[in-house]
């Protein structure tokens, strides 16, 4: 009997033990006691918002989530000894990006996240992680003949409400912005498009570049882009940035291992043309950095 417990005990210490490890060998003893690193590798655990509609970017299947979003939150989690299984993907949309952050739903957002300073003053931002310019999607053969802002005027321009395309219309293009149709994602503009309730759509490039694979055939994106931004990963505001500074650390690694470019090209690399782009410097975790 005391053999029996013996044993039971010893398995239990060792389930404990090896609970915090995964393939890359990372366990909460690994990093400064208290920070949130140490708090998520101790739990095993993370919580990552991310859209559900983007397709190649962050999708929701019958068998999960995949995107290029997703394989980066994937390299985070493995930085943090989480496997993929544990990492919790939470579906958020243009509109709930911040709030999730703010009510600390999600331990971080990794959604097509441009980088605005608006955003930066209710929340925090590590990376950035991609350059990602907007541009405009059209029905396929550009009924319209649409080449730029100035021909959407008194036209129905669809763009994600809450969005830097959305705030970018307001502060340049009021006229183009007084006839604007928002919703809460740009694969809903897409639809809109496609079934009339919108002229063109406006968001970031890939996103649109993978949307008009997903409905081939029916939409095109014309031949011009505005607004060069980047992508960042969304975090609660908090005095402490270290737990930003180290997923900067680790989109580095990634960088320098090679991971992020083979991300990218298997996700969004499919559909935006060109080489894989060279990664954004990482800011310093400030608003001014």
């Amino acid at each position: 009997m005391r053999t029996t417990i013996r044993f039971a005990a010893a398995v239990c210490m060792a389930v404990g033990v090896l609970s915090g490890i995964s393939s890359s060998g990372a366990n909460a003893a690994d990093f400064p006691a208290g920070s949130k690193m140490a708090e998520l590798a101790k739990l095993g655990k993370i919580k990552v918002g991310t859209q559900t509609q983007y397709p190649l970017i962050g999708m929701k299947t019958l068998s999960g989530y995949e995107g290029f979003d997703v394989e980066v939150a994937k390299l985070i989690a493995k930085k943090l000894g989480i496997s993929e299984s544990n990492i919790e993907f939470v579906p958020v949309t243009t509109p709930t990006r911040e709030p999730f952050l703010q009510q600390n739903k999600v331990d971080m957002v990794i959604a097509a996240y441009t980088i605005t300073p608006s955003r930066w003053k209710v929340i925090d931002f590590a990376g950035p992680y991609l350059p990602s310019p907007s541009g405009i999607m059209v029905q396929t053969g550009n009924p319209l003949k649409v080449k730029a802002f100035p021909d959407m005027e008194g036209k129905r321009l669809c763009a994600p409400s809450g969005s830097s395309q959305e705030a970018y219309l307001s502060k340049n293009f009021p006229k183009v912005r007084e006839t604007a149709v928002l919703f809460d994602s740009s694969a809903k503009c897409a639809q809109a498009v496609i079934n009339g309730q919108a002229d063109a759509s406006t968001t970031d490039i890939p996103i649109l570049a993978a949307l008009a694979k997903q409905n081939d055939g029916k939409l095109e994106v014309i031949d011009f882009q505005y607004d060069l931004a980047t992508w960042g990963i969304g975090l609660p505001k908090t005095d402490d940035k270290s737990f930003c500074q180290w997923i900067n650390k680790a989109l580095s690694e990634s960088y320098s291992d090679g991971s992020w470019a083979d991300a990218y090209k298997k996700t969004i690399g499919t559909v935006v043309p060109g080489a894989v782009p060279a990664p954004p410097k990482s800011s310093n975790c400030s608003e001014n950095g």
